[in-house]
C-alpha cells in the first residue's frame, strides 16, 4: 500500500540553488554553562557580542567577548520572558529583543523590548519601551495547523523600522514582516515571502546595511545588490554547513565575516564560531524575486504509488516546462521536463527519508511544493 505524504502546496518564491558551497566554521570556544541555549547574536563593536537565552531564562541578555567571557549580564525588570528568540541593534546601539517565539501558534502577547543605548551603561532598565504586535494575516489561536506560520527567530533592524522573519512550522516559507522601531501597538502584514528548504533560525544584515544573511541548522542564505528593502530580490548565494547542529545566533562583523553560536542539544553544540565567505561587493548567486502565494499549485495525483511520485499542475503555459526535486541541502536529486496539461513522474526509488522541494518552471511562472518523504 501507497505509503503517506504529507504535501503544502505553495507558490515558489525565488530560485533555489542546485549546489550550495560549503561553509566550514572555526570553533572558537566553547560558550559558558550560563548560556546553554544562545537562540540569538549582535555585534556590539571590539568583538564583543550581545546574546540571550531560547525559553526558560529570566528577562536578561548578556554581552560576551571572543574567549566566550560573560562581560555584563543586563536585566529588564518588570518585563517578561515568555519565549525571547532574537536581538538586533540599530546603528546607534539601541537594542531589541524579540519575545515572539510562538511554537504552538497561540500567543496574543507577542512583543519586543527596545533597550535605549544610554541604559545598556547601566545593569538593568524596568518598563523598557515595549512595541505590541499581532500578525495580519492570523485569525484564530493557535493557526489552523496546516499553517502555522506565525512562530519567529529571526531580526534585523534597517531604516527606522524592525525587519521580522517567520518560521513556519507547517512548511519552509518564511514571511518578511515590518514594523516601526518604536513602542506602540502594531499590526503588521506580511511584506513578501520566500520559500527555504529549512526553518529559518536567525537573521543579519551587514554593516554596510547591503548584505543580508538568514541561517538554519545546516544552511546559510545570504542576499546582496538588493533594491531599497526589497531583500529577496537581490541576489541570492546559498553555503551549506557539513555538519548539524542547532544553530541560532548569527552576527556579521564586516561584511564578509560571521560569528555564530548554536544550542547545546545532548553532546553537540554550545559553541562560539567564526567563519567568512567571498566578499558580496560583487554579488555571487542567482536572482530572486519577491512573489506573493496565488492559485497555481503542484498537486500528488492519484496515481502515485511508492517508487513514482506523479505530480499534476493548476499552472497555465505553452510548450513545455520544466521540474526539478530538491533535498533541504539544495542538492538537485531529480529534474525533468513537462508539457502544459501533463502530469509528471518523479523517480523514488533512490530517495531517502526527509523533506523535498518539488519545483516547477515555465516562462515567468514557477510553482512547488514541500512534501515529506515517504
Amino acid at each position: 500500500m501507497f505509503r503517506k505524504l504529507f504535501l503544502f502546496f505553495f507558490l515558489l518564491v525565488g530560485s533555489i540553488p542546485n549546489q550550495a558551497q560549503v561553509i566550514v566554521p572555526t570553533v572558537v570556544d566553547t560558550l559558558p554553562p550560563t548560556l546553554l541555549e544562545s537562540s540569538s547574536l549582535s555585534y556590539a563593536g571590539n568583538y564583543t557580542f550581545w546574546t540571550n537565552n531560547d525559553s526558560g531564562d529570566s528577562a536578561r541578555i548578556f554581552l560576551i567577548d571572543t574567549s566566550v567571557a560573560i562581560l555584563r549580564t543586563y536585566r529588564l525588570l518588570n518585563t517578561s520572558a515568555s519565549d525571547w528568540e532574537a536581538l538586533t541593534q540599530d546603528t546607534l546601539g539601541n537594542v531589541f529583543v524579540g519575545d515572539f517565539g510562538n511554537n504552538a501558534n497561540n500567543r496574543t502577547n507577542l512583543r519586543i523590548y527596545k533597550i535605549p543605548v544610554d541604559s545598556l551603561q547601566q545593569d538593568s532598565m524596568r518598563n523598557p519601551p515595549t512595541l505590541y504586535f499581532a500578525y495580519a494575516d492570523q485569525d484564530s489561536f493557535p493557526a489552523d495547523s496546516s499553517f502555522f506560520n506565525f512562530d519567529c527567530e529571526a531580526m534585523i533592524h534597517r531604516d527606522a523600522s524592525l525587519h521580522l522573519f517567520s518560521k513556519s512550522r507547517s512548511t519552509f516559507w518564511c514571511r518578511r514582516y515590518i514594523l516601526p522601531d518604536t513602542a506602540g501597538v502594531y499590526l503588521p502584514a506580511p511584506r513578501d515571502s520566500f520559500l527555504f528548504t529549512g526553518w529559518i533560525t536567525d537573521a543579519a544584515l551587514s554593516p554596510s546595511r547591503n548584505v543580508l544573511a538568514l541561517l538554519n541548522e545546516t544552511n546559510l542564505w545570504v542576499f546582496s545588490a538588493f533594491p531599497s528593502d526589497s531583500f529577496f530580490a537581490g541576489q541570492l548565494t546559498h553555503f551549506a554547513f557539513p555538519a548539524w547542529t542547532q544553530k541560532e545566533g548569527l552576527t556579521f562583523v564586516n561584511d564578509s565575516s560571521f560569528y555564530m553560536t548554536d544550542e547545546k542539544v545532548f553532546s553537540l553544540g554550545r559553541k562560539l564560531y567564526r567563519f567568512q565567505i567571498p566578499n558580496l561587493s560583487n554579488p555571487l548567486g542567482v536572482a530572486a524575486s519577491p512573489q506573493t502565494p496565488n492559485s497555481a499549485q503542484l498537486f500528488l495525483n492519484a496515481a502515485t504509488n511508492p517508487s513514482a511520485i506523479v505530480i499534476g499542475t493548476t499552472m497555465q503555459f505553452s510548450g513545455k516546462g520544466s521540474w526539478s526535486v530538491f533535498d533541504v541541502q539544495g542538492r538537485c536529486v531529480g529534474a525533468g521536463e513537462v508539457s502544459a496539461g501533463e502530469t509528471f513522474s518523479i523517480n523514488a526509488s533512490h530517495l531517502l527519508t526527509g523533506v523535498y522541494t518539488v519545483r516547477l518552471v515555465a516562462g515567468n511562472q514557477a510553482c512547488s511544493l514541500i512534501l515529506l518523504w515517504p
